[in-house]
């Protein structure tokens, strides 16, 4: 449709004859044609579009194996482990504090054997023992004069009836210094002790099993990882060798094909003569000539087609495909002097190959490359991919 309309147009605005102006008119439909379509290839967009899979992979293969919350389960751990470590210590603490205040222990339990609901203190009787003991006031050695006053319906006198009753007991206690620390509060501390070191161990157990959780999604993860990396290789490494093999200077060859089909035509228009350029016509209107000043030009001033001259030869480089983004070097090696930054799937020039490493470029040299992260043409299988273990 583009040719037909070019070639109509062409007939409508000149006078030359019929196959000068259908020449004309293909040129015309062809040329805008050419150039709207010197884009990417097919394989060139094909392997773009798997080196954006490559590179999210790859993203995702860097990231860190373990989220946050491993590293907070960790630490709660090594808090809980550093505290039940001192739990002889603190066992080992208190004990002497009981022996230390032996004598004071020793009060205590003579004290408790007298139970307040035993005993004949005036105006106590069983219902305010009841409210007593239902404060964990039960014995002598629970009566303290704050704690008694702070009783609902216990006054001053109740109070001090009780506080009197409570002196009593202590004149007959007597101090036994070859006593040592009673049974029964040591196993009262060891109690304590083992409820904080099982308490302890649960919370840790179960930590532990959040890590488990946390390490197996971790794994499942990186597994699904692999798979895909392996799927994907090699359609990669496919689609880089075929891009390769396409002229990554498509798009400028058609543009330079249109540009020298509309030069040829110009070039044949500018040699016509100029009475080859008049129609004949059946009415007196159509034979006058209506030369414009461009033609007059041109048919009196003819121009010359310039001599041919063969385009000097080019030397023929091979090409690799860039495997993932990395910055070039200015010297082949392990000592990193980046010249200029490449990103996956960009189809370069070899220059040079060097011990493993690659210079590469399009129209001059850009800078080196190790050879494990390119697709080269001789290179089918294997190579490196995201580094080795050590670098995960």
């Amino acid at each position: 449709m583009a040719i037909a309309v070019a070639t109509l147009a062409a007939m409508a605005l000149t006078r030359l004859p019929f196959q000068v102006t259908a020449l004309l008119g293909v040129a015309l439909g062809f040329a805008p044609r050419l150039i709207r379509s010197a884009g990417p290839t097919p394989e060139q967009q094909r392997l773009t579009e798997i080196g954006k899979d490559w590179e999210g992979l790859a993203q995702a293969w860097r990231a860190p194996l373990l989220p946050p919350r491993w590293t907070e389960e960790k630490r709660e751990i090594a808090l809980r482990k550093a505290e039940h470590d001192t739990l002889a210590t603190q066992r080992a603490q208190q004990l002497q504090a009981l022996t230390n205040n032996l004598r004071a222990h020793q009060l205590i339990h003579h004290l408790n054997r007298f139970a307040i609901a035993d005993a004949r203190i005036r105006g106590i009787g069983p219902a305010k023992s009841a409210t007593l003991s239902s404060l964990g006031i039960d014995t002598a050695g629970d009566v303290v004069e704050a704690r008694i006053l702070a009783v609902p319906g216990f006054g001053p006198a109740l109070t001090a009836a009780l506080v009197s009753w409570r002196r009593q007991h202590e004149a007959s206690f007597r101090f036994d210094p070859s006593k040592g620390v009673s049974p029964a509060d040591i196993a009262r501390l060891d109690q304590e002790i083992a409820a904080r070191k099982a308490r302890l161990e649960g919370e840790v157990a179960e930590r532990l099993r959040r890590m488990r959780q946390i390490l197996e999604a971790a794994v499942a993860r990186r597994q699904s990882l692999e798979t895909r990396r392996a799927e994907l290789q090699p359609i990669y490494r496919s689609a880089g060798e075929i891009a390769a093999s396409v002229p990554a200077d498509l798009r400028a060859a058609k543009t330079r094909m249109a540009l020298a089909l509309l030069v040829i035509v110009g070039l044949a228009l500018a040699n016509l003569p100029l009475t080859s350029h008049v129609r004949l016509a059946t009415s007196p209107a159509m034979l006058a000539p209506r030369p414009s000043a461009t033609r007059l030009l041109v048919a009196s001033v003819p121009i010359a087609a310039p001599p041919h001259q063969p385009a000097p030869s080019l030397p023929i480089f091979p090409t690799a495909v860039v495997v993932t983004s990395m910055a070039l070097q200015a010297t082949p090696g392990e000592e990193v002097r980046p010249t200029r930054s490449v990103r996956a799937g960009d189809v370069l020039h070899i220059f040079e190959q060097q011990s493993g490493w690659v210079l590469l470029g399009e129209d001059v040299p850009w800078g080196w490359a190790a050879s494990r992260w390119l697709s080269l043409p001789e290179q089918q299988n294997g190579g490196a991919l995201f580094g080795t273990a050590h670098d995960r």
